[in-house]
């Protein structure tokens, strides 16, 4: 923290003093921008910095927290920054493991601030799947201390919505397991899917 004496947008080497005789390293850092070239370059010299800095000193295990879905959304500028945020830490601080996580529930209420037009909020109608501050603390601290030793994928309940038996087409709708095994039992070895944006017409 700035306040502690440290930047980490500028290499330091009395940071590898600090982190002499620390086991784990937390990587929690926020983004000051959501422009996908200066979110990028923030976390890339923050990750490396504070990567290369840990090595030095010793440090085990580097935990840094993410977003669900980063490398899946290379459209939207603030997931490929945390995705090469991510890249960094793995490249340099020793004992990576990364943590994703959903949106907190602290966020509906950010949303009210930031979407409030005088005495009216709009919000967008999106599912979510948010998950409880304190979970993603435990999980941070469980990778920290090696009782996770491996990437996670941390989400809210997931909300499974029921076959309807009623729709046309029925003898050609499966589940994903009862696709899986129908293309087993054909013994297909590649399959090429393809589905349309409308319904057929």
């Amino acid at each position: 923290a700035r306040s502690l004496g440290f930047d980490l947008l500028h290499p330091d080497r009395r940071l590898a003093d600090v982190l002499t005789g620390v086991e784990a390293v937390i990587d929690v850092t926020q983004g000051p921008s959501l422009d996908a070239q200066e979110a990028t370059d923030f976390f890339e010299t923050v990750a490396t910095n504070l990567g290369k800095a840990a090595a030095a000193a010793g440090v085990r295990r580097s935990v840094v927290l993410s977003i669900v879905g980063t490398d899946l959304s290379p459209d939207y500028g603030y997931y490929v920054a945390k995705l090469a945020h991510e890249n960094a830490t793995r490249a340099h601080a020793p004992g990576p493991v990364v943590i994703r996580a959903t949106q907190f529930h602290e966020f509906a209420d950010q949303m009210l601030g930031w979407n409030r037009d005088g005495d009216v909020t709009r919000i967008i109608d999106v599912p979510l799947q948010p998950v409880s501050t304190d979970e993603i603390t435990k999980l941070l601290v469980e990778a920290a201390t090696g009782q996770v030793d491996h990437d996670v994928n941390l989400a809210g309940p997931v909300k499974v919505l029921p076959l309807a038996a009623d729709l046309p087409f029925a003898e050609y709708r499966f589940t994903p397991r009862q696709l899986r095994e129908r293309i087993a039992g054909l013994g297909w070895k590649r399959v090429a899917g393809f589905q349309t944006r409308n319904p057929i017409h």
